[in-house]
C-alpha cells in the first residue's frame, strides 16, 4: 500500500492532486504547526495575465504554536464574497467557467470554519471532480505518536496505516533518507510532476497556479492527462 502525506492547502496546484493520485491512502497532516505565509490559507490564480494571491483570512489566537486543526478561518460573508468575486473576475470568461463554477460555489458554501476541515472538504470535492479514488484520512484521526517529528513521524504514520511504500513531494528529497525507511520495511519514492502546459487566455503560460486554474481551462480528457503526468523516482 502506498501512502502520501501533506498539509491541507487551500485549492492547491495540480502537483498536489498528482500526489494524491499516486497513493492508495493520502494523509492530511492537520496536527502539525500552522505556518503563516505558506499555502494553507492561500493560493495563486491568474488575473489579468499574471499570478494573483487568493487568500482566506484566518483568526490568530496569539498562541506561538497553533496546530492546523486548531486554526479557524474568518468565514465572514465579506471574506467569502471577496474570494468569490476574485475567482469570478479572474475566470468568468474561461472556457470551463460555467461547468466549474458550481464546484467552487459548493466549496465556498462550506461553513466549517476549521482550517483543516474546510481545506479537507475542498480537497475531497476536487479529488472527486478529477476522478481520483484515493482514500483520504486526517493525521489527527489515526492515533499517531505526536511526540515524533520529521522523518520519524512519517515512518510512524506509514506503519500505523500498514503502508509499505511512502511517496513524498520532490521538495522533500533532502529531508528523508531511503535507508531509514528501508530499515522499517518501507520503500521511499519522490514524485516528479510533468504536467504539460495548457492553453490559458494568452501566452505566456503561467504554471503551478491553483487547481481552480486547471479546472477552468482543461476539459475532462485534459484533466485526466494532467493528473497522470508524473513519475515516481526511488530514493
Amino acid at each position: 500500500m502506498i501512502a502520501a502525506i501533506m498539509q491541507p492547502y487551500l485549492l492547491p496546484y495540480i502537483g498536489y492532486f498528482q500526489l494524491i493520485a499516486a497513493a492508495d491512502v493520502f494523509v492530511i497532516y492537520d496536527d502539525v504547526q500552522y505556518m503563516r505565509g505558506g499555502w494553507i490559507n492561500r493560493n495563486r490564480i491568474l488575473l489579468n495575465g499574471a499570478p494573483h494571491w487568493l487568500t482566506l483570512p484566518v483568526e490568530h489566537s496569539g498562541e506561538v504554536r497553533t496546530q492546523i486543526r486548531d486554526t479557524r478561518y474568518q468565514l465572514t460573508e465579506a471574506n467569502l464574497k471577496k474570494l468569490s468575486g476574485q475567482l469570478d473576475a479572474a475566470y468568468r470568461k474561461a472556457p470551463r467557467a460555467a461547468a466549474v463554477r458550481p464546484l467552487l460555489e459548493a466549496i465556498l458554501a462550506t461553513r466549517d470554519p476549521n482550517v483543516a476541515g474546510f481545506n479537507a472538504a475542498a480537497i475531497g470535492a476536487v479529488r472527486q471532480a478529477l476522478g481520483i479514488g484515493t482514500k483520504i484520512v486526517r493525521a489527527s484521526e489515526i492515533g499517531r505518536d505526536t511526540s515524533l517529528t520529521g522523518q520519524a513521524a512519517v515512518i510512524d504514520i506509514c506503519r500505523r496505516l500498514g503502508a509499505d511504500h511512502y511517496v513524498n513531494a520532490a521538495g522533500g528529497v533532502d529531508l528523508y533518507a531511503g535507508e531509514a525507511f528501508a530499515a522499517q520495511g518501507l520503500r521511499l519514492s519522490f514524485i516528479r510532476s510533468q504536467a504539460p502546459p495548457y492553453r490559458q487566455f494568452a501566452e505566456p503560460f503561467v504554471a503551478n497556479l491553483s487547481i481552480a486554474d486547471v479546472l477552468m481551462f482543461c476539459g475532462p480528457d485534459q484533466l485526466a492527462e494532467q493528473v497522470a503526468a508524473y513519475n515516481l523516482v526511488a530514493a
